[in-house]
């Protein structure tokens, strides 16, 4: 065979096998994206997957051992939550540190039955008050997983449209997270679960809900910051086994 014959012959395998792995891509990244801000298109999670497949196909080694659909799917989720960082406008390390105070939060929350304060927080953390209540601030506000989404479909109502493009599992394992969800607010306190009913259902301000409750505006905040914090742990923990970190 000429160089030639040979160029077309490697390009048409090439070209064969990513369009033989496209249904991977797919569902890679429709899996993800049932764990991630509505805002962000499982369209868009697809380009970047097959991004991934190519860099796969273009530096799989046949000597090396392994499977081609394994090589293949480190490169496709790794390209697609490299798409996910770029999203990201917090840096890593605040990142690091909102991870801490989800998980110092509901450690305290399930400790002191009830949602804790920023100094209770802050010396748990050993930092600052004005710290903590930053980090809280941005915790609550942050989309790494989108707590108000699952917060606003737990009582019921039907899937959102883009289920429907999702593969089976991907589907049960978003209604079971959203199932989570509603045992989780079950279990909370009462004025956990009244500053949640009102803020996303009846969506008062924190000052109505503070005049309801009989409390500050500031601990109205702090209910629902802290509040949301440990719901990020929870759902943390139930997605990151599944291969989202």
């Amino acid at each position: 065979m000429d160089t030639a014959a040979y160029q077309v012959d490697v390009r048409a395998t090439r070209e064969r096998r990513i369009l033989e792995h496209m249904g991977l891509v797919k569902k890679i990244a429709h899996g993800i994206a049932a764990t991630v801000p509505r805002h962000v298109e499982p369209s868009d999670l697809v380009s970047a997957g097959v991004v991934g497949l190519i860099h796969a196909v273009d530096g799989y080694d046949t000597e090396r051992g392994t499977s081609f659909e394994g090589f293949a799917k480190l490169h496709i989720r790794g390209a697609i939550k490299d798409y996910l960082r770029a999203l990201d406008p917090l840096p890593s390390s605040t990142r690091v540190k909102l991870r801490r105070i989800d998980s110092t939060v509901a450690e305290l929350q399930q400790r002191l039955h009830r949602a804790p304060e920023s100094a209770e927080i802050a010396a748990e953390l050993g930092s600052t008050v004005a710290e903590v209540s930053e980090l809280l601030d941005l915790a609550s506000r942050s989309t790494l997983f989108s707590v108000e989404e699952l917060l606003e479909r737990h009582d019921g109502l039907p899937e959102k449209p883009d289920d429907a493009f999702l593969d089976p599992l991907s589907q049960i394992e978003q209604r079971e997270l959203r199932a989570l969800v509603v045992q989780w607010i079950e279990t909370l306190p009462r004025v956990e679960r009244v500053v949640l009913t009102l803020y996303y259902y009846e969506r008062l301000k924190m000052r109505e809900i503070g005049a309801v409750l009989g409390v500050t505006e500031s601990r109205v905040s702090q209910i629902h910051s802290a509040t949301v914090a440990t719901l990020r742990a929870k759902l943390r923990t139930a997605i990151e086994p599944r291969g989202v970190k």
